[in-house]
Protein backbone atom coordinates (compact mmCIF):
# COMPACT_ATOMS: atom_id res chain seq x y z
CA UNK A 1 0.00 0.00 0.00
CA UNK A 2 2.89 2.40 0.84
CA UNK A 3 4.47 1.86 -2.54
CA UNK A 4 1.16 2.67 -4.30
CA UNK A 5 0.83 5.93 -2.35
CA UNK A 6 4.39 6.92 -3.20
CA UNK A 7 3.81 6.06 -6.86
CA UNK A 8 0.69 8.21 -7.00
CA UNK A 9 2.56 11.12 -5.41
CA UNK A 10 5.47 10.74 -7.80
CA UNK A 11 3.11 10.65 -10.77
CA UNK A 12 1.42 13.88 -9.65
CA UNK A 13 4.73 15.60 -9.07
CA UNK A 14 6.01 14.61 -12.50
CA UNK A 15 3.17 16.45 -14.21
CA UNK A 16 5.45 19.48 -13.57
CA UNK A 17 8.95 17.98 -13.82
CA UNK A 18 10.75 21.34 -13.65
CA UNK A 19 9.13 22.01 -10.26
CA UNK A 20 9.89 18.70 -8.52
CA UNK A 21 12.77 20.22 -6.55
CA UNK A 22 10.63 23.15 -5.40
CA UNK A 23 7.83 20.75 -4.42
CA UNK A 24 10.15 18.69 -2.23
CA UNK A 25 11.47 21.86 -0.59
CA UNK A 26 7.89 22.86 0.25
CA UNK A 27 7.04 19.32 1.45
CA UNK A 28 10.06 19.33 3.76
CA UNK A 29 9.02 22.65 5.30
CA UNK A 30 5.52 21.27 5.91
CA UNK A 31 6.86 18.07 7.48
CA UNK A 32 9.06 20.10 9.82
CA UNK A 33 6.21 22.46 10.74
CA UNK A 34 4.01 19.49 11.61
CA UNK A 35 6.75 17.74 13.59
CA UNK A 36 6.76 14.75 11.23
CA UNK A 37 10.38 14.98 10.14
CA UNK A 38 13.51 17.11 10.39
CA UNK A 39 16.40 17.58 8.02
CA UNK A 40 18.82 16.00 10.52
CA UNK A 41 16.63 12.94 11.04
CA UNK A 42 16.16 12.47 7.32
CA UNK A 43 19.91 12.78 6.75
CA UNK A 44 20.68 10.24 9.46
CA UNK A 45 18.00 7.84 8.18
CA UNK A 46 19.35 8.16 4.63
CA UNK A 47 22.84 7.15 5.84
CA UNK A 48 21.40 4.11 7.63
CA UNK A 49 19.44 3.04 4.54
CA UNK A 50 22.48 3.46 2.31
CA UNK A 51 24.63 1.42 4.67
CA UNK A 52 22.02 -1.36 4.81
CA UNK A 53 21.73 -1.39 1.02
CA UNK A 54 25.53 -1.28 0.68
CA UNK A 55 25.37 1.92 -1.37
CA UNK A 56 28.46 4.17 -1.43
CA UNK A 57 28.17 7.35 0.63
CA UNK A 58 28.30 9.98 -2.10
CA UNK A 59 26.52 13.31 -2.30
CA UNK A 60 24.39 12.12 -5.22
CA UNK A 61 23.35 8.93 -3.44
CA UNK A 62 22.58 10.76 -0.20
CA UNK A 63 20.36 13.23 -2.10
CA UNK A 64 18.45 10.41 -3.83
CA UNK A 65 17.78 8.64 -0.54
CA UNK A 66 16.71 11.84 1.23
CA UNK A 67 14.28 12.66 -1.62
CA UNK A 68 12.86 9.13 -1.49
CA UNK A 69 12.35 9.42 2.27
CA UNK A 70 10.62 12.82 1.86
CA UNK A 71 8.28 11.37 -0.78
CA UNK A 72 7.47 8.37 1.39
CA UNK A 73 6.78 10.51 4.46
CA UNK A 74 4.58 12.87 2.46
CA UNK A 75 2.62 10.03 0.84
CA UNK A 76 2.00 8.41 4.23
CA UNK A 77 1.37 11.55 6.31
CA UNK A 78 -0.47 14.09 4.16
CA UNK A 79 -3.97 13.80 2.75
CA UNK A 80 -4.53 13.86 -1.04
CA UNK A 81 -6.05 17.34 -0.63
CA UNK A 82 -2.98 18.63 1.21
CA UNK A 83 -0.67 17.14 -1.40
CA UNK A 84 -2.67 18.83 -4.19
CA UNK A 85 -2.52 22.17 -2.36
CA UNK A 86 1.25 22.04 -1.88
CA UNK A 87 1.91 20.96 -5.46
CA UNK A 88 -0.19 23.93 -6.57
CA UNK A 89 1.73 26.15 -4.17
CA UNK A 90 4.93 25.23 -6.00
CA UNK A 91 3.23 26.14 -9.28
CA UNK A 92 2.06 29.45 -7.79
CA UNK A 93 5.54 30.31 -6.53
CA UNK A 94 7.06 29.58 -9.93
CA UNK A 95 4.41 31.53 -11.83
CA UNK A 96 4.55 34.37 -9.31
CA UNK A 97 8.28 34.74 -9.91
CA UNK A 98 7.74 34.92 -13.67
CA UNK A 99 4.88 37.39 -13.23
CA UNK A 100 6.91 39.55 -10.86
CA UNK A 101 9.82 39.76 -13.30
CA UNK A 102 7.55 40.69 -16.20
CA UNK A 103 5.38 43.26 -14.43
CA UNK A 104 8.48 45.05 -13.11
CA UNK A 105 10.21 45.11 -16.50
CA UNK A 106 9.55 48.27 -18.48
CA UNK A 107 10.02 46.54 -21.82
CA UNK A 108 7.40 43.86 -21.15
CA UNK A 109 4.22 44.30 -23.16
CA UNK A 110 0.73 44.32 -21.66
CA UNK A 111 -0.04 41.11 -23.56
CA UNK A 112 2.94 39.31 -21.99
CA UNK A 113 1.97 40.39 -18.48
CA UNK A 114 -1.72 39.57 -18.92
CA UNK A 115 -0.79 36.11 -20.25
CA UNK A 116 1.46 35.43 -17.24
CA UNK A 117 -1.23 36.74 -14.90
CA UNK A 118 -3.82 34.44 -16.50
CA UNK A 119 -1.50 31.45 -16.11
CA UNK A 120 -1.04 32.27 -12.41
CA UNK A 121 -4.79 32.63 -11.85
CA UNK A 122 -5.55 29.41 -13.76
CA UNK A 123 -3.92 27.52 -10.89
CA UNK A 124 -6.66 26.49 -8.41
CA UNK A 125 -6.83 28.93 -5.52
CA UNK A 126 -6.74 26.17 -2.91
CA UNK A 127 -6.07 26.72 0.76
CA UNK A 128 -2.36 27.61 0.76
CA UNK A 129 -0.93 30.75 -0.77
CA UNK A 130 2.32 32.43 -1.70
CA UNK A 131 3.78 34.57 1.06
CA UNK A 132 2.20 37.90 1.96
CA UNK A 133 5.35 39.71 0.86
CA UNK A 134 5.39 38.05 -2.57
CA UNK A 135 1.70 38.75 -3.10
CA UNK A 136 1.94 42.37 -1.96
CA UNK A 137 4.88 43.07 -4.25
CA UNK A 138 3.02 41.70 -7.26
CA UNK A 139 -0.20 43.53 -6.32
CA UNK A 140 1.63 46.86 -6.11
CA UNK A 141 3.35 46.28 -9.46
CA UNK A 142 0.08 45.30 -11.19
CA UNK A 143 -1.87 48.23 -9.73
CA UNK A 144 0.79 50.78 -10.70
CA UNK A 145 1.20 49.25 -14.16
CA UNK A 146 -2.47 48.94 -15.15
CA UNK A 147 -4.71 50.92 -12.78
CA UNK A 148 -3.03 53.95 -11.18
CA UNK A 149 0.49 55.07 -10.28
CA UNK A 150 -0.65 57.55 -7.61
CA UNK A 151 1.10 56.54 -4.40
CA UNK A 152 -1.78 57.42 -2.02
CA UNK A 153 -4.06 55.18 -4.10
CA UNK A 154 -1.55 52.33 -4.32
CA UNK A 155 -0.84 52.35 -0.58
CA UNK A 156 -4.56 51.80 0.07
CA UNK A 157 -5.47 49.61 -2.91
CA UNK A 158 -2.73 47.03 -2.27
CA UNK A 159 -4.61 45.99 0.87
CA UNK A 160 -7.84 45.25 -1.02
CA UNK A 161 -7.22 44.61 -4.73
CA UNK A 162 -5.77 41.11 -5.07
CA UNK A 163 -3.83 39.50 -7.91
CA UNK A 164 -6.94 37.57 -8.93
CA UNK A 165 -9.04 40.74 -8.74
CA UNK A 166 -6.67 42.41 -11.19
CA UNK A 167 -6.92 39.42 -13.53
CA UNK A 168 -10.71 39.72 -13.55
CA UNK A 169 -10.49 43.45 -14.29
CA UNK A 170 -8.00 42.98 -17.12
CA UNK A 171 -10.13 40.29 -18.74
CA UNK A 172 -12.65 43.08 -19.38
CA UNK A 173 -10.05 45.66 -20.45
CA UNK A 174 -9.25 46.78 -23.98
CA UNK A 175 -5.55 47.58 -24.42
CA UNK A 176 -3.82 49.52 -27.16
CA UNK A 177 -1.47 47.35 -29.19
CA UNK A 178 0.92 50.29 -29.59
CA UNK A 179 0.78 52.44 -26.47
CA UNK A 180 0.84 51.66 -22.74
CA UNK A 181 -1.91 53.00 -20.53
CA UNK A 182 -3.90 52.81 -17.31
CA UNK A 183 -7.58 52.63 -16.34
CA UNK A 184 -7.82 56.18 -15.02
CA UNK A 185 -9.01 57.77 -11.80
CA UNK A 186 -12.73 57.07 -12.01
CA UNK A 187 -12.22 53.39 -12.80
CA UNK A 188 -9.61 53.10 -10.05
CA UNK A 189 -11.93 54.66 -7.48
CA UNK A 190 -14.83 52.45 -8.48
CA UNK A 191 -12.71 49.29 -8.30
CA UNK A 192 -11.27 50.19 -4.89
CA UNK A 193 -14.66 51.17 -3.43
CA UNK A 194 -16.10 47.83 -4.51
CA UNK A 195 -13.24 45.86 -2.94
CA UNK A 196 -13.41 47.85 0.31
CA UNK A 197 -17.14 47.11 0.59
CA UNK A 198 -16.78 43.47 -0.45
CA UNK A 199 -13.15 42.56 0.33
CA UNK A 200 -11.53 39.37 -0.92
CA UNK A 201 -8.91 39.29 1.82
CA UNK A 202 -11.28 39.80 4.74
CA UNK A 203 -14.51 38.28 5.96
CA UNK A 204 -17.48 39.57 3.96
CA UNK A 205 -20.77 40.81 5.32
CA UNK A 206 -23.42 38.53 3.71
CA UNK A 207 -26.23 41.03 4.30
CA UNK A 208 -24.26 43.87 2.74
CA UNK A 209 -23.10 41.67 -0.13
CA UNK A 210 -26.72 40.96 -1.12
CA UNK A 211 -27.37 44.69 -1.54
CA UNK A 212 -24.28 45.67 -3.54
CA UNK A 213 -24.08 45.10 -7.27
CA UNK A 214 -21.62 46.55 -9.76
CA UNK A 215 -22.99 46.96 -13.29
CA UNK A 216 -21.31 44.88 -15.98
CA UNK A 217 -18.27 46.96 -16.87
CA UNK A 218 -15.66 47.11 -19.63
CA UNK A 219 -12.57 49.32 -19.57
CA UNK A 220 -10.62 51.08 -22.36
CA UNK A 221 -7.23 52.01 -20.98
CA UNK A 222 -5.61 55.35 -21.74
CA UNK A 223 -3.35 53.78 -24.37
CA UNK A 224 -6.39 53.59 -26.68
CA UNK A 225 -6.71 57.39 -26.41
CA UNK A 226 -2.98 57.91 -27.01
CA UNK A 227 -3.04 55.67 -30.06
CA UNK A 228 -6.10 57.52 -31.40
CA UNK A 229 -4.29 60.87 -31.10
CA UNK A 230 -1.20 59.50 -32.80
CA UNK A 231 -3.12 57.92 -35.66
CA UNK A 232 -5.01 61.13 -36.44
CA UNK A 233 -2.19 63.63 -35.78
CA UNK A 234 -4.14 65.17 -32.92
CA UNK A 235 -1.30 65.15 -30.40
CA UNK A 236 -0.64 68.86 -30.97
CA UNK A 237 -3.85 69.54 -29.08
CA UNK A 238 -1.85 68.93 -25.89
CA UNK A 239 -0.64 72.54 -26.24
CA UNK A 240 -4.23 73.75 -26.56
CA UNK A 241 -4.44 74.03 -22.76
CA UNK A 242 -1.89 76.88 -22.68
CA UNK A 243 -4.16 79.27 -24.60
CA UNK A 244 -6.14 81.97 -22.86
CA UNK A 245 -9.67 81.27 -21.63
CA UNK A 246 -11.45 82.92 -24.55
CA UNK A 247 -9.35 81.08 -27.14
CA UNK A 248 -9.98 77.74 -25.42
CA UNK A 249 -13.73 78.30 -25.41
CA UNK A 250 -13.84 79.37 -29.06
CA UNK A 251 -11.34 76.76 -30.26
CA UNK A 252 -13.14 73.82 -28.67
CA UNK A 253 -15.62 73.73 -31.58
CA UNK A 254 -12.69 73.06 -33.90
CA UNK A 255 -11.44 70.33 -31.56
CA UNK A 256 -14.84 68.62 -31.61
CA UNK A 257 -14.94 68.84 -35.41
CA UNK A 258 -11.55 67.21 -35.86
CA UNK A 259 -12.36 64.44 -33.42
CA UNK A 260 -15.66 63.81 -35.21
CA UNK A 261 -13.89 62.90 -38.47
CA UNK A 262 -10.94 61.07 -36.89
CA UNK A 263 -10.76 57.27 -37.18
CA UNK A 264 -9.74 54.25 -35.14
CA UNK A 265 -7.50 51.49 -36.48
CA UNK A 266 -9.46 48.57 -37.98
CA UNK A 267 -8.29 46.14 -35.27
CA UNK A 268 -9.48 48.57 -32.57
CA UNK A 269 -12.90 48.79 -34.22
CA UNK A 270 -13.00 44.98 -34.11
CA UNK A 271 -12.31 45.18 -30.38
CA UNK A 272 -15.26 47.54 -30.01
CA UNK A 273 -17.44 45.14 -31.98
CA UNK A 274 -16.47 42.30 -29.66
CA UNK A 275 -17.43 44.36 -26.61
CA UNK A 276 -20.84 45.18 -28.09
CA UNK A 277 -21.46 41.53 -28.90
CA UNK A 278 -20.79 40.69 -25.25
CA UNK A 279 -23.08 43.48 -24.03
CA UNK A 280 -25.96 42.73 -26.40
CA UNK A 281 -28.83 45.16 -26.97
CA UNK A 282 -28.81 46.76 -23.55
CA UNK A 283 -28.48 50.53 -22.88
CA UNK A 284 -24.93 51.57 -21.99
CA UNK A 285 -23.09 54.62 -20.76
CA UNK A 286 -19.61 55.64 -21.91
CA UNK A 287 -17.94 57.35 -18.97
CA UNK A 288 -14.71 59.31 -18.84
CA UNK A 289 -11.92 58.05 -16.60
CA UNK A 290 -9.04 60.49 -16.91
CA UNK A 291 -5.81 60.04 -14.98
CA UNK A 292 -6.67 62.92 -12.65
CA UNK A 293 -10.37 62.24 -12.31
CA UNK A 294 -11.67 61.27 -8.85
CA UNK A 295 -8.13 61.25 -7.48
CA UNK A 296 -7.26 62.27 -3.91
CA UNK A 297 -8.45 65.85 -3.37
CA UNK A 298 -9.67 66.27 -6.96
CA UNK A 299 -13.21 65.51 -8.09
CA UNK A 300 -13.46 66.77 -11.67
CA UNK A 301 -17.18 66.16 -11.15
CA UNK A 302 -19.07 66.91 -14.36
CA UNK A 303 -15.98 68.30 -16.12
CA UNK A 304 -15.78 65.55 -18.72
CA UNK A 305 -18.56 64.20 -20.88
CA UNK A 306 -20.48 60.98 -20.31
CA UNK A 307 -22.61 59.62 -23.14
CA UNK A 308 -25.72 57.45 -22.82
CA UNK A 309 -26.44 55.09 -25.71
CA UNK A 310 -29.69 53.15 -26.05
CA UNK A 311 -27.63 50.53 -27.93
CA UNK A 312 -30.54 49.19 -29.97
CA UNK A 313 -30.71 47.87 -33.52
CA UNK A 314 -28.22 45.98 -35.67
CA UNK A 315 -24.65 45.42 -34.52
CA UNK A 316 -23.31 47.79 -37.18
CA UNK A 317 -25.72 50.54 -36.10
CA UNK A 318 -24.76 50.07 -32.48
CA UNK A 319 -21.05 50.06 -33.40
CA UNK A 320 -21.39 53.31 -35.37
CA UNK A 321 -23.14 55.04 -32.45
CA UNK A 322 -20.57 53.62 -30.02
CA UNK A 323 -17.64 55.08 -32.00
CA UNK A 324 -19.38 58.46 -32.21
CA UNK A 325 -19.95 58.43 -28.46
CA UNK A 326 -16.34 57.49 -27.72
CA UNK A 327 -15.01 60.35 -29.81
CA UNK A 328 -17.29 62.82 -28.02
CA UNK A 329 -15.93 61.75 -24.64
CA UNK A 330 -12.35 61.80 -25.96
CA UNK A 331 -12.84 65.34 -27.27
CA UNK A 332 -14.11 66.51 -23.87
CA UNK A 333 -10.54 66.09 -22.57
CA UNK A 334 -9.79 69.40 -24.30
CA UNK A 335 -13.00 71.12 -23.18
CA UNK A 336 -12.90 74.47 -21.38
CA UNK A 337 -14.23 73.13 -18.06
CA UNK A 338 -11.54 70.50 -17.33
CA UNK A 339 -8.70 72.67 -18.65
CA UNK A 340 -9.71 75.66 -16.54
CA UNK A 341 -10.27 73.40 -13.53
CA UNK A 342 -6.75 72.04 -13.96
CA UNK A 343 -5.39 75.58 -14.32
CA UNK A 344 -7.09 76.61 -11.07
CA UNK A 345 -5.53 73.63 -9.25
CA UNK A 346 -2.01 73.95 -10.64
CA UNK A 347 -2.33 70.85 -12.84
CA UNK A 348 -2.05 72.41 -16.28
CA UNK A 349 1.35 70.89 -17.05
CA UNK A 350 0.16 67.36 -16.30
CA UNK A 351 0.02 65.23 -19.48
CA UNK A 352 -3.59 64.20 -19.11
CA UNK A 353 -4.65 60.94 -20.72
CA UNK A 354 -8.22 59.75 -21.01
CA UNK A 355 -9.38 56.22 -20.31
CA UNK A 356 -12.97 55.02 -20.63
CA UNK A 357 -15.50 52.99 -18.70
CA UNK A 358 -18.32 51.31 -20.60
CA UNK A 359 -21.15 50.12 -18.34
CA UNK A 360 -24.56 48.64 -18.74
CA UNK A 361 -27.12 51.16 -17.54
CA UNK A 362 -29.01 49.95 -14.48
CA UNK A 363 -32.75 50.06 -14.98
CA UNK A 364 -35.84 48.46 -16.49
CA UNK A 365 -37.78 48.89 -19.68
CA UNK A 366 -41.29 50.35 -19.56
CA UNK A 367 -42.67 50.60 -23.10
CA UNK A 368 -40.39 52.97 -25.00
CA UNK A 369 -38.64 54.14 -21.84
CA UNK A 370 -35.70 52.70 -19.93
CA UNK A 371 -34.71 54.04 -16.51
CA UNK A 372 -33.83 52.98 -12.97
CA UNK A 373 -36.30 53.51 -10.17
CA UNK A 374 -33.88 55.74 -8.30
CA UNK A 375 -30.31 56.91 -8.66
CA UNK A 376 -28.06 59.44 -7.08
CA UNK A 377 -24.65 60.69 -6.17
CA UNK A 378 -23.01 60.30 -2.78
CA UNK A 379 -20.56 62.71 -1.14
CA UNK A 380 -18.21 61.61 1.63
CA UNK A 381 -18.57 65.01 3.30
CA UNK A 382 -21.82 66.91 3.76
CA UNK A 383 -21.36 70.64 3.36
CA UNK A 384 -25.10 71.27 3.29
CA UNK A 385 -25.80 71.18 7.03
CA UNK A 386 -29.15 72.90 7.50
CA UNK A 387 -29.60 71.44 10.99
CA UNK A 388 -27.05 71.33 13.86
CA UNK A 389 -27.77 67.60 14.31
CA UNK A 390 -26.24 66.79 10.94
CA UNK A 391 -22.70 65.38 11.00
CA UNK A 392 -20.63 66.66 8.09
CA UNK A 393 -18.27 63.70 8.06
CA UNK A 394 -21.15 61.22 7.60
CA UNK A 395 -21.76 62.37 4.04
CA UNK A 396 -24.69 63.31 1.82
CA UNK A 397 -26.78 61.64 -0.90
CA UNK A 398 -28.56 63.48 -3.72
CA UNK A 399 -31.30 61.10 -4.84
CA UNK A 400 -33.61 61.32 -7.86
CA UNK A 401 -36.24 59.26 -9.62
CA UNK A 402 -34.96 57.99 -12.99
CA UNK A 403 -31.47 58.46 -14.41
CA UNK A 404 -28.93 60.02 -12.07
CA UNK A 405 -28.07 62.88 -14.42
CA UNK A 406 -30.35 65.19 -12.46
CA UNK A 407 -28.61 64.27 -9.21
CA UNK A 408 -25.13 65.33 -10.28
CA UNK A 409 -25.93 69.04 -10.73
CA UNK A 410 -28.86 71.35 -10.09
CA UNK A 411 -31.12 71.40 -13.14
CA UNK A 412 -33.22 74.52 -13.57
CA UNK A 413 -35.88 74.76 -10.88
CA UNK A 414 -35.90 71.03 -10.21
CA UNK A 415 -34.70 69.50 -6.96
CA UNK A 416 -33.19 66.17 -5.90
CA UNK A 417 -33.96 64.61 -2.53
CA UNK A 418 -31.18 65.60 -0.12
CA UNK A 419 -30.35 62.87 2.41
CA UNK A 420 -27.83 63.53 5.21
CA UNK A 421 -26.47 60.09 6.07
CA UNK A 422 -26.12 60.91 9.75
CA UNK A 423 -29.89 61.57 9.90
CA UNK A 424 -31.52 60.04 6.78
CA UNK A 425 -35.08 61.11 7.66
CA UNK A 426 -34.14 64.71 8.37
CA UNK A 427 -34.97 66.99 5.46
CA UNK A 428 -34.48 70.72 4.84
CA UNK A 429 -38.17 71.44 4.21
CA UNK A 430 -40.23 72.25 7.28
CA UNK A 431 -43.75 71.99 5.87
CA UNK A 432 -45.75 69.84 3.51
CA UNK A 433 -46.07 72.78 1.08
CA UNK A 434 -42.29 73.20 1.01
CA UNK A 435 -41.85 69.48 0.40
CA UNK A 436 -44.19 69.80 -2.57
CA UNK A 437 -42.42 72.91 -3.88
CA UNK A 438 -38.88 71.56 -3.55
CA UNK A 439 -39.60 68.18 -5.08
CA UNK A 440 -38.52 66.64 -8.37
CA UNK A 441 -40.80 67.56 -11.30
CA UNK A 442 -38.87 66.21 -14.30
CA UNK A 443 -37.38 62.75 -14.90
CA UNK A 444 -34.48 61.80 -17.16
CA UNK A 445 -35.01 58.57 -19.10
CA UNK A 446 -33.68 56.79 -22.19
CA UNK A 447 -36.16 56.73 -25.05
CA UNK A 448 -35.52 53.43 -26.82
CA UNK A 449 -37.72 54.41 -29.76
CA UNK A 450 -35.88 57.65 -30.59
CA UNK A 451 -32.52 56.32 -29.43
CA UNK A 452 -31.76 59.33 -27.23
CA UNK A 453 -31.95 60.49 -23.61
CA UNK A 454 -35.09 62.45 -22.83
CA UNK A 455 -36.44 64.60 -20.03
CA UNK A 456 -40.10 63.98 -19.34
CA UNK A 457 -42.56 65.52 -16.88
CA UNK A 458 -43.11 63.22 -13.92
CA UNK A 459 -46.89 63.29 -14.24
CA UNK A 460 -46.72 62.44 -17.93
CA UNK A 461 -44.34 59.58 -17.25
CA UNK A 462 -46.32 58.17 -14.35
CA UNK A 463 -49.51 58.28 -16.46
CA UNK A 464 -47.89 56.26 -19.26
CA UNK A 465 -45.77 53.91 -17.14
CA UNK A 466 -47.26 51.53 -14.61
CA UNK A 467 -44.26 51.37 -12.31
CA UNK A 468 -44.93 48.84 -9.52
CA UNK A 469 -42.78 50.69 -6.97
CA UNK A 470 -44.01 54.21 -7.59
CA UNK A 471 -45.55 54.52 -4.14
CA UNK A 472 -42.02 54.48 -2.68
CA UNK A 473 -41.15 57.67 -4.57
CA UNK A 474 -44.26 59.86 -4.60
CA UNK A 475 -46.76 61.24 -2.10
CA UNK A 476 -50.00 62.82 -3.30
CA UNK A 477 -50.85 66.14 -1.69
CA UNK A 478 -54.39 64.97 -0.90
CA UNK A 479 -52.95 62.13 1.18
CA UNK A 480 -51.13 64.48 3.54
CA UNK A 481 -53.40 64.65 6.58
CA UNK A 482 -53.51 67.61 9.00
CA UNK A 483 -51.84 65.37 11.57
CA UNK A 484 -48.95 64.68 9.22
CA UNK A 485 -48.70 68.37 8.37
CA UNK A 486 -48.39 69.08 12.08
CA UNK A 487 -45.80 66.33 12.45
CA UNK A 488 -43.73 67.79 9.63
CA UNK A 489 -43.93 71.30 11.05
CA UNK A 490 -42.92 70.23 14.52
CA UNK A 491 -40.15 67.76 13.75
CA UNK A 492 -38.85 68.75 10.36
CA UNK A 493 -39.00 65.09 9.39
CA UNK A 494 -41.24 63.21 7.01
CA UNK A 495 -42.25 59.64 6.35
CA UNK A 496 -41.62 59.77 2.60
CA UNK A 497 -38.37 58.75 0.98
CA UNK A 498 -38.94 61.21 -1.86
CA UNK A 499 -41.64 63.56 -3.06
CA UNK A 500 -41.53 63.61 -6.83
CA UNK A 501 -44.72 65.33 -7.87
CA UNK A 502 -46.82 68.36 -7.22
CA UNK A 503 -49.91 66.62 -8.60
CA UNK A 504 -53.15 67.54 -6.79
Amino acid sequence: MDSVQVYRLFRKMNQYPNLVGLMRSIFLEVLEQRGLATRDRLYAQALEEMKRDDVPDTETNRQEYIEALIDTCVAQSLSPGDIENYINLARKKDNAQTLSILVNRDQASSEEIVKALREFCDIPKGEVYISREEAEGIRVALISRFISNQLPFISLAKNYVTIRDTDGILQNTLFSRRRPGKLGGKAAGMILAHKILLPTLEKKDPELEKMIRVPDTWYLNSGVFSEFLDRNNLYLFHTFKYKDRESIEKGFLRVEGQFKFATFAPEVVEDFRRILVEIGQHPIIIRSSSMLEDSFGLAFSGKYLSVFLTNQGSLETRLSNFVIGLKKVFASTFGPDPILYRRDHGLLDYDERMAMIVQKVVGRRFGDYFFPFASGVMFSRNLYTWNPKIQKEAGLVRLVYGLGTRAVDRVGSDYPRMIPLSHPQLRPEVSADQIRKYSQKQVDVLNLRTGAPETIDFRTLSASVNHPDLFYAASLQEHVSPWLRSCVLKSGAARWSCSCSDAP
